[in-house]
């Protein structure tokens, strides 16, 4: 493809990033790399982090997650500002560390700053677009179905075969806890089926027990600031925890999720027919890997 072709389809793409299928986010996502990497970035002198790891980041923040907001770019160059516009907003970050000379001064010189020099507004993303609220009917039985299964993991109930909740759990909605809390052990470590996912264990269960499972979880950007994490939103699109806006889109996105792919092993549907079973199996998940965090804690 030659140049003049590579900017139509950027133009095309672009314009079309509500509608596109997955190959055709994978094309955009090739030719924002290609027009982005190989240009010299000054800014990148005074940031922490590869050129690879800034513009996927910047594909994350600013293109996927942005829906259908942001306008129509007529060219490659456009881009280009974009990319340094955001850029300029992380030296400008008070979090974000910068390199630092051999003095231990800080090297990043901060363009002053310009209200015209914001990047684009090209939308957020939604976190747990499955979640249940407290005044759905469902909240009830969730927080029946937690309170059961915080029991079995810490030894307070025994014989699950004999519980009441789980009992009726599988007539009515046809999940047996003991099968989802062995499988949720397995997904979490990387065991069996999830051999695959060992690997990414690690910061699988970061996101889980510090950002998305705890009632009072900390904040996404905060957990990459606390563990260094590299391409930390590609990160929360791969196991779902941050998904397009938009019900359709935001349920296409979380299928592909690993989080979504643990659920179709368990043979639950991903459409929001299946929404309170979604919820329970995925609360299951959180407990359990809460529960053996805090197993880790010595008394």
């Amino acid at each position: 493809m030659n140049g003049q072709e590579a900017e139509a389809t950027l133009r095309d793409l672009w314009s079309r990033r509500p509608n596109l299928t997955k190959a055709e986010w994978t094309r955009l996502y090739q030719l924002i790399h290609g027009f982005l990497q190989y240009r010299h970035w000054p800014e990148l002198q005074s940031l922490r982090g590869t050129r690879e790891e800034f513009i996927h980041d910047f594909f994350m923040d600013r293109v996927f997650l942005g829906g259908a907001q942001g306008g129509e770019i007529h060219h490659s160059g456009a881009l280009a500002v974009f990319f340094r516009r955001y850029l300029i907003s992380l030296l400008r970050a008070p979090h974000v560390r910068h390199r630092q000379d051999e003095d231990g001064r800080d090297s990043g010189e901060v363009p002053p700053s310009d209200p015209a020099d914001a990047p684009p507004a090209l939308g957020g993303a939604e976190e747990k677009p499955l979640h249940v609220s407290s005044r759905d009917p469902a909240r009830d039985l969730l927080d029946l179905v937690a309170e059961e299964v915080r029991g079995i993991l810490t030894g307070k109930r025994q014989n699950p075969q004999e519980n009441e909740t789980f009992t009726s759990l599988r007539e009515h909605y046809g999940l047996w806890v003991p099968e989802i809390l062995a499988s949720a052990r397995g997904f979490l470590t990387g065991q069996g089926l999830w051999e695959q996912l060992r690997s990414e264990s690690g910061w699988i269960l970061l996101y889980l027990r510090e950002h998305f499972c705890p009632e009072n979880g900390i904040a996404l950007d905060a957990l990459r600031r606390r563990h260094q994490l590299a391409s930390h939103h590609y990160k929360a699109l791969k196991l779902g925890i941050t998904v397009p806006k938009g019900e359709q889109a935001a349920l296409a996105v979380f299928r592909g999720s690993y989080r979504g792919q643990w659920l179709d092993s368990l043979g639950i549907p991903v459409d929001q027919d299946h929404r309170v079973e979604m919820a329970l199996a995925l609360q299951m998940l959180c407990l359990v890997a809460l529960h053996d965090q805090a197993a880790q804690v010595p008394a």
